[in-house]
C-alpha cells in the first residue's frame, strides 16, 4: 500500500531497522506519491531531494523498479500480494 511505502521509506531515511539510504528512502517515497497522493507525502519526499539533489537520477531509476513490482504484484493478485523485495 501507498502507506506502507511511505513508512519503508521512512525506516531507510532515519536508518531504522536497515542501513540509512536516501536513494531507497526517495524511491519509496516517491512510489508512495504516485500509487496515492498527499501533500505531506510529496513535501517529505522533496525535502530529502532538496537535501540530497544527487540523489534524483538513481533515485528515480529505482522508483521505476518499484513501481513495476508493484504493479506486477497488484496484476497478479491485488488480495494476495507476495511481498515485494527491493
Amino acid at each position: 500500500s501507498a502507506k506502507a511505502l511511505f513508512r519503508m521509506g521512512m525506516l531507510h531515511l532515519k536508518g531504522i531497522g536497515t542501513i540509512q539510504d536516501h536513494v531507497k528512502a526517495y524511491a519509496l517515497m516517491n512510489v508512495s506519491c504516485a500509487l496515492r497522493p498527499g501533500r505531506r507525502r510529496s513535501r517529505r519526499r522533496d525535502r530529502i531531494l532538496a537535501s540530497h539533489p544527487s540523489i534524483l537520477i538513481p533515485g528515480q531509476a529505482l522508483s521505476q523498479e518499484i513501481m513495476q513490482k508493484v504493479q506486477q504484484s497488484m496484476q497478479q493478485s491485488p488480495l494476495l500480494a507476495e511481498p515485494i523485495e527491493f
